[in-house]
């Protein structure tokens, strides 16, 4: 089953949760609606102009498969972990693809069937000996080759991707760059075949899975790691989380904090009047096992340094396989805490996570611990939540910290438990 159809099921699942009827007379405001919804759910952003693709309002040049950031969220909005869980859910329900009767769990039509493939092999070998011989043949004129030059380098980065695919059956192979231009919308580049080489220039720094595609299919794909000397931040409005150039902050302040002050937004022409966020992001090989470290860190978001009720305070751990999520709200919020390590993901809409708050009149000491598939978080010297997990996250490739409004950082350390190896940023 291709990624198609599992989006048409995911997005119908949604119409279903939703109740406001078939997605054929839903307007501009269900658009904007839903994706304030699933902000609010899964902390992760689709715009309105994205919704409209997914459900065929605006019309594209094949079947819109977004960025895998975009189907985590979808899937994460009818209840799943993650956009894998989610298939492995229905094709573990349903035994096959959508519409597909599950037969081989009857033990007399097993049985009926393996009897009648035997005979039928018997009596028609030559033929199938054919098949096969036309299958080979078709499958060496389907070869293809996919590789990039390098998989590691600092911002601005043109990444070289080597391919060849002339002797492919299909004229639709693209190239997927894992990145979603604010204008452009996702950068999937259509190839050709008489060519050999595409160059593609990432101006923002980020962890990204080029992928090779042809009908709905990944083909191949090649991590690249785009990294940065320093932190970087942007500021973006409530559920438009772009990340470009023209919402890049200037003039980070580094006396001894990292802190976006609202005078130093408003500086840089940004609008300090509505809900905003304040995004520091840092890639770099670190070195360092995302399952088995330690982080600490010191913060403050409240009133007094520009943060936003309900007060916040998130940062992500992008990792090679996987991230790891860490939210903590102001206390009568718990509401909107989250956690995620591994296949470990809770949220406070479902589960009680009232430990994951904190005091905004006060600097709040966190402590991550993450060994021995177990995740434990302490707060101001006190130990608050202590999970297994399951699943493997691969070393640190970036940091991302959020805050809803402007807050503090004072410092963060992150030492892996095995190696020792450490990064360390007390930003004087």
């Amino acid at each position: 089953m291709n990624d198609h159809k599992y989006i048409q099921f995911c997005l119908s699942q949604i119409e279903k949760k939703l109740g406001w009827g078939k997605s054929d007379s839903w307007k501009e405001s269900e658009f904007i609606g839903l994706s304030e919804i699933i902000f609010k759910e899964t902390e992760i952003s689709i715009s309105p102009h994205t919704l409209k693709r997914l459900y065929g309002k605006i019309k594209y040049k094949e079947h819109y498969n977004p960025q895998r950031a975009t189907k985590d969220a979808l899937a994460k909005f009818t209840g799943h972990t993650n956009w894998i869980a989610f298939i492995n859910y229905y094709d573990r329900e349903n035994g096959s693809e959508p519409g597909k009767i599950y037969f081989w769990k009857n033990k007399k039509i097993k049985i009926g069937l393996l009897i009648s493939l035997g005979l039928m092999m018997l009596l028609f070998l030559p033929q199938w000996t054919g098949v096969m011989n036309a299958f080979v043949k078709n499958e060496q004129k389907s070869s293809y080759s996919f590789n990039t030059i390098d998989t590691i380098a600092s911002v601005p980065y043109t990444v070289s991707v080597n391919y060849s695919i002339a002797n492919m059956a299909s004229d639709s192979v693209y190239l997927d760059f894992d990145f979603d231009h604010p204008i452009t919308g996702p950068e999937i580049k259509k190839l050709d075949k008489q060519r050999s080489l595409y160059n593609y220039t990432y101006q923002i720094p980020g962890y990204y899975h080029i992928k090779l595609t042809s009908e709905n299919r990944i083909l191949s794909g090649q991590n690249v790691l785009v990294t940065s000397e320093d932190w970087l931040s942007y500021y973006y409005p409530e559920n438009r989380q772009i990340l470009w150039l023209n919402n890049q902050i200037n003039n980070i302040n580094n006396d001894g904090y990292l802190y976006q002050s609202p005078e130093n937004l408003m500086n840089n022409g940004f609008d300090i009047t509505s809900v905003y966020y304040v995004d520091n992001q840092l890639f770099k090989d670190f070195g360092i096992d995302g399952d088995n470290f330690e982080m600490e860190l010191r913060f403050k978001n409240s009133g007094e340094t520009g943060g936003i009720s309900c007060y916040d305070f998130v940062l992500t751990l992008l990792c090679e396989k996987d991230f790891s999520h860490f939210k903590l709200m102001e206390k009568g919020c718990s509401s909107y805490s989250g956690i995620k390590v591994g296949e470990l993901d809770l949220n406070g809409v479902d589960q009680d996570l009232s430990s994951l708050t904190f005091d905004p009149k006060c600097w709040i000491d966190l402590n991550v611990v993450v060994k021995a598939q177990t995740v434990n978080i302490i707060i101001n010297d006190e130990l608050v939540l202590s999970k297994p997990y399951k699943g493997s996250n691969g070393n640190i490739v970036g940091i991302e910290q959020l805050f809803k409004g402007t807050g503090f950082l004072d410092y963060i350390r992150i030492t892996d438990l095995g190696t020792q190896n450490s990064f360390s940023d007390d930003f004087d």
